[in-house]
């Protein structure tokens, strides 16, 4: 079987109209990279005293109640250079308390937010731990859209725990509050910036970044990183996986009785590779993992199968290689 036609057949089915569409015009793409989120954590100190320290450097946006989880209030600081939430009051649940402390949010860090507050933290003594990172790629292409679907189908995440997913317009890989990595890819509208793009997130929570030694405030040595270990960009290579299916059909002859009935080995792995393709139609490549992976294909080592595109992963690499995050 002359699997290129096939797959060229069914582009349709794969994704690769959106693949063959971008990948001449990959070097027309714009990417700039920066960190989304830090969030630190520490133990409760006297609030009056940290919240003069923080009037120091920001105002003080808003300051109220909440609702859920574990603490009962929020204090919004925000300058020129950035936003910080502090989450602070622990409540208590049948006569408990959770470990007082104190959580800030610290958005879009760059590195001056970051000095500004490791002053505060040095001059009250106190010691704050990355509980959580995210770091942010945006894609500036043409067609946002064509390019979010295109980066969806082909994303790959290394040792995924929790099945891939989309929610509206986002689409996650790993569930983000239990897994120690995960990734969210969505659109992001031109209100935060001169123009849409497409964002793509990778988030690190405490276990990960305690193994990598990042500490407050963040140096661009800590993201100094070969993130193909946490993400890439691959695609199906459907001819290798017919060829599997020819390997492993445990017959040498064409014509074989099978149940009483003579048949042709050639047209039945073919049928199979045919239900695989089918299956797997315009589905993004996590999925399509989970499927190669399942009871009813269970083709071994899935990975042999799963083909780079090295010139999509390249770009993304030097983007966080040369401008480190906006941290320099």
């Amino acid at each position: 079987m002359n699997t290129k036609k096939y797959i060229n057949d069914r582009l349709w089915a794969n994704s690769y109209i959106e693949f063959f569409y971008f990948l001449p015009k990959l070097t027309e793409i714009n990417i700039k990279t920066n960190i989304d989120l830090i969030v630190l954590s520490c133990e409760e100190t006297d609030f009056k005293l940290l919240d003069e320290e923080l009037q120091n450097y920001y105002k003080v946006q808003a300051d109220h109640g909440l609702s859920e989880g574990n603490f009962k209030r929020k204090k919004v600081y925000t300058n020129s250079a950035g936003t910080i939430d502090l989450i602070y009051r622990s409540k208590r649940f049948d006569g408990k308390f959770y470990k007082p402390m104190f959580l800030f949010y610290v958005h879009q860090p760059g590195r001056s937010v970051m000095y500004q507050l490791d002053a505060v933290f040095k001059k009250l003594g106190l010691f704050p731990l990355v509980k959580k990172i995210e770091l942010a790629w945006d894609f500036y292409v043409n067609n946002v859209w064509g390019f979010q679907e295109m980066i969806e189908q082909h994303l790959f995440l290394r040792h995924q725990r929790n099945q891939s997913r989309k929610v509206k317009n986002t689409f996650y890989t790993n569930d983000l509050r239990q897994s120690v990595k995960g990734v969210r890819v969505y659109t992001r509208p031109k209100e935060f910036d001169y123009r849409d793009c497409v964002r793509l997130e990778l988030e690190i929570h405490r276990q990960k970044i305690k193994k990598l030694g990042i500490e407050f405030p963040v140096q661009a040595r800590h993201l100094d990183l070969d993130f193909r270990n946490y993400f890439e960009f691959r695609m199906i290579d459907l001819d290798k996986i017919y060829k599997y299916y020819v390997r492993n059909s445990g017959y040498r002859k064409r014509m074989v009785v099978l149940n009483g009935q003579l048949v042709d080995m050639g047209q039945l792995v073919y049928v199979q590779f045919q239900d695989l393709v089918c299956y797997l139609a315009r589905k993004p490549l996590m999925q399509a993992v989970e499927i190669l992976k399942s009871d009813d294909y269970g083709i071994p080592n899935y990975s042999r199968f799963l083909v780079p595109i090295v010139k999509l992963n390249m770009l993304v690499q030097e983007a966080a290689d040369t401008q480190k995050f906006g941290i320099l």
